[in-house]
């Protein structure tokens, strides 16, 4: 049995590596929206119908003091698409996401005080398909 290691959670955006993740932070890739579509019919029977819609979000938090920050602003600034991988090399548990044209959905405030803060980022993937 392998121990789990964030070391082994790599995420390329525009194929530079994402790094000053915030303290508790984890990288969520979340379906928008289901991925089977049920029907119930008048008489109470129920259909299955596949929805084609695959894309998917990905959320992670970074450090106010991130260099990723402001690579990630930038790339919202210029209105451009960009690829994103993520790939976990966790023998027996491990994935890889690869996606073109994806999009920052969501920048985090910029935020300054006494103490380090973080903020949420949201990328938009048109197509998740795990591997």
């Amino acid at each position: 049995m392998e121990i789990y290691s964030f070391d082994n959670v790599t995420m390329l955006v525009n194929e530079r590596p994402i790094t000053g993740y915030a303290e508790g932070s984890t990288i969520k890739i979340e379906d928008n929206e289901d991925s089977i579509l049920p029907k119930v019919g008048l008489d109470g029977a129920v259909s299955y119908a596949n929805n084609s819609n695959r894309s998917a979000k990905i959320t992670f938090s970074l450090a106010q003091d991130s260099a990723s920050l402001p690579r990630l602003r930038q790339l919202l600034q210029s209105r451009t698409t960009f690829a994103v991988v993520v790939r976990d090399a966790t023998p027996g548990s491990g994935f890889m996401l690869q996606a073109e044209n994806c999009a920052i959905l969501k920048m985090p405030p910029i935020e300054r005080g006494k103490e380090i803060s973080s903020g949420e980022v949201i990328i938009y993937v048109p197509r998740a398909d795990l591997q």
